[in-house]
């Protein structure tokens, strides 16, 4: 198999406020018709011809395009693919369709309890008018009103040649010809300034304050809950225990958070804890769906698992099995072209250099009981500055934000939470 992968080092956060959405708006018309290929439709025909699939992904700090299939067809792949990057010329209607596609999105994530609180957690932590801070929904004025030829500008300026970098992975080899002629109209532009300025938290008072969604009809009867801390920037030197502290409270069905909070107190279905590292900033998330009246006791109980490794840190076992997970989600899952692509190309994206598996497994088994301990740490004496956003058919906002200052009063054994 074989990849060829584009990253750009712009993503939503970047966005102006009138232009909130409309880096997921170029991204979904990227596999389109080009001035060689007038027919979008055609253009998916030929993928799927080739046996090939291609991927987009739009994150807050890059936009990533992806092709892959087999390694022999690589060429043809990347002539497809350069077509795509350099003639884009998308059809009235397919601008249109793409539009709706968008607007529907939206409506149905508004639908959708637990989705509506994941794309909410940034603008419930951070201040108002701050790069993270701005819903991570497309703005739906921005997307109805956007033309076609302001979104042909508008990608111009998000595929510079300054800010891109082309990978190519997998069992072939892309000439040096080919490889520039995939990018032939990317041309270094000035370099634009960021809005990546630092995001501030938002002061949270006591209770924290909270961020309701209005329900609406069609709800349904639980509780969908996110609880957010102030966490570490992505180049913060505690990333990796950070990352093997996540393995810890919600790496698998072992997991405390699992183990506990569901396997034996029964009070949720499903409960995760991750951290989302950004350029100069973070968040950590312990999310649940829950009855109203089990969202409470649930995050305490989260919490109180969180409480206790920052005093005892990890036992022995779970720190040497958290730290095998992690190994092989972060060294071996990238075996694939694609997941190597990906991985590289987000690798490139963050400005960090590239390493060897091996100094990768390196340094995830130099991790100490003490370090996951420490970051535990930082994060507990973070939770007076705690947000909560959450949707749900009642007003729980009171109980759960005492659920989180009462969870220090919880008592720790083997079987969990006393």
């Amino acid at each position: 198999m074989g990849a060829i992968t584009l990253v750009v080092r712009k993503g939503s956060r970047d966005e102006k406020r009138t232009e909130t959405g409309l880096t997921q708006f170029v991204a979904e018309l990227f596999f389109g018709a080009t001035t060689h290929r007038p027919d979008r439709e055609a253009v998916l025909e030929e993928i799927d011809a080739l046996g090939a699939s291609v991927k987009v992904k739009v994150s807050p700090e890059s936009t990533i395009f992806q092709i892959s299939g087999r390694a022999s067809d690589l060429p043809k792949l990347a002539e497809l693919f350069g077509d795509m990057l350099n003639n884009p010329a998308p059809a009235a209607e397919d601008v249109e369709s793409t539009r709706q596609e968008i607007l529907d999105a939206i409506d149905t994530l508004q639908m959708d309890p637990e989705s509506w609180v994941d794309h909410h957690v940034l603008a419930t932590a951070f201040v108002p008018g701050s790069s993270l801070a701005k819903a991570e929904l497309p703005d739906r004025k921005v997307v109805e009103h956007v033309r076609r030829e302001d979104l042909l500008a508008f990608r111009r300026q998000l595929l510079r040649g300054d800010q891109c970098a082309l990978v190519v992975t997998g069992g072939a080899e892309l000439d040096e010809k080919t490889a520039r002629a995939c990018t032939a109209s990317l041309v270094a532009g000035r370099s634009a300034a960021r809005s990546r300025n630092t995001p501030a938290w938002q002061g949270a008072s006591r209770p924290p304050v909270k961020y309701v969604r209005q329900p609406v009809p069609g709800d349904r009867p639980k509780l969908d809950v996110s609880l957010v801390l102030p966490g570490i920037a992505r180049d913060d030197p505690d990333w990796l225990a950070d990352s093997v502290l996540q393995q810890i409270l919600s790496g698998g069905m072992l997991a405390r958070l699992f183990a506990v909070v569901r396997g034996k107190l029964g009070l949720c279905y499903g409960i995760t804890a991750e951290s989302q590292r950004y350029e100069n900033c973070g968040a950590f998330i312990i999310s649940t769906s829950a009855l109203p009246e089990n969202g409470p006791p649930a995050l305490a109980a989260a919490v109180s698992q969180l409480r206790d490794l920052a005093e005892n840190g990890p036992k022995d076992k779970e720190l040497s099995d958290a730290k095998k997970q992690f190994a092989f989600a972060m060294g071996y899952q990238e075996e694939s072209a694609k997941m190597r692509g990906l991985a590289t190309a987000i690798r490139w994206g963050a400005g960090k250099p590239f390493e060897s598996r091996e100094a990768r497994l390196a340094a995830i088994n130099g991790i100490t009981k003490q370090d996951v301990q420490r970051m535990a740490q930082r994060l507990v004496s973070r939770l007076p500055e705690a947000r909560l956003v959450y949707s749900a058919t009642h007003d729980v906002g009171k109980e759960l934000a005492a659920a989180v200052q009462s969870s220090a009063l919880h008592q720790h054994d083997d079987r969990g939470v006393a």
